[in-house]
């Protein structure tokens, strides 16, 4: 079994708190992938549905296991399009990523990432998905080779030379808005 944790490179040098990567992935359904297009000058990033997973050790915990990330998306978008052309070693554009071809490696990501968007909705859906479904959605697999973690504990800061600036403003503080969800029904079957 691999490690949860990532070695340090120069890339990830931060270094802290690398063994909660795949929980701070799983605690934020919505993921912003970014793959260089060869169709364009800068790299693309799309915010898609996604959580990580160890197809091969199901039950394993995501803090203790390695696990790869699933990504959710339109079978003709243009990460899965590419994905089509990747082999083994994933695509030729971020050599990190395959297309999952396998149905039941498939479902399972599909199960993985419904819930953790939306907590136990695959089991009070329509399941399986019908061939239609299944036909215009793929999932890749992303092996992590490299990650790393920033957060910050604890409330906000001031240096103490601007606290007795009196021409500076408060840097510690933003604006947040917080919202509740209100659950919404469905057309009724007639």
């Amino acid at each position: 079994m691999a490690s949860p944790s990532y070695p340090k490179t120069s890339v990830n040098k931060l270094g802290r708190l690398a063994n909660r990567v795949h929980a701070l992935i799983n605690q934020c359904p919505i993921l912003h992938v970014s793959f260089n297009d060869p169709e364009h000058t800068f790299p693309v990033v799309l915010p898609m549905l996604g959580c990580t997973g160890n197809f091969g050790e199901q039950d394993a915990d995501a803090s203790s296991s390695e696990q790869d990330v699933y990504i959710h998306g339109y079978v003709s978008g243009r990460v899965f399009k590419s994905g089509k052309e990747a082999g083994e070693q994933g695509l030729p554009i971020t050599i990190a990523a395959s297309l999952v071809t396998d149905k039941t490696e498939a479902l399972y990501a599909m199960q993985k990432i419904t819930d953790n968007l939306l907590p136990q909705r695959w089991a009070k859906s329509r399941t399986p998905p019908t061939p239609a479904e299944l036909t215009s959605t793929s999932i890749l697999r992303v092996k992590i080779a490299s990650a790393s973690a920033k957060i910050r504990v604890g409330g906000p800061s001031e240096d103490r030379a601007d606290l007795k600036d009196k021409e500076v403003g408060e840097t510690g503080r933003a604006k947040a808005y917080a919202f509740e969800a209100v659950e919404m029904d469905g057309k009724k079957k007639k």
